[in-house]
């Protein structure tokens, strides 16, 4: 994980048993008073389950994920603030790509997220919220 908020840079690997997903965001000045952002996505299938997500849906996901990237970063902007789960996923459960068992994993996901504490996830929070 890279997080150089000073150069406006953030890498981060999501694993998981069927898939490795290595995302790189960066941003900078485009000299005209606005901001270019850069997004890098290496995804790996570790067995056929990783590849048929790669063969099912994964461009319309990748949208959806852009999508959200966005709305992440203009509510960080407005506000100050991170946006909520809840709010993420109620942008997401409008999606029609998605299906009921993406749907039902992110709700999954959401409850397990309350009851694990991911340590690089903790700290990545508190550099976050550090500046």
């Amino acid at each position: 994980m890279l997080h150089e908020p000073e150069n406006y840079r953030l890498h981060f690997k999501l694993e998981n048993a069927h898939s490795s997903s290595l995302y790189k965001i960066e941003l900078a000045d485009d000299g005209s008073g606005g901001t270019t952002s850069t997004l890098e996505l290496a995804y790996r299938a570790l067995d056929d389950a990783g590849n048929a997500l790669a063969a099912k849906a994964l461009q319309e996901k990748i949208e959806i994920m852009l999508e959200l990237l966005g709305l992440m970063l203009k509510t960080y902007c407005e506000k100050g603030k991170m946006i909520s789960t809840l709010e993420l996923q109620k942008a997401v459960s409008a999606e029609r790509v998605l299906s009921l068992a993406d749907k039902i994993r992110m709700g999954m996901n959401r409850l397990m997220m309350l009851h694990f504490k991911d340590q690089d996830r903790a700290r990545f929070m508190r550099q976050f919220r550090s500046g």
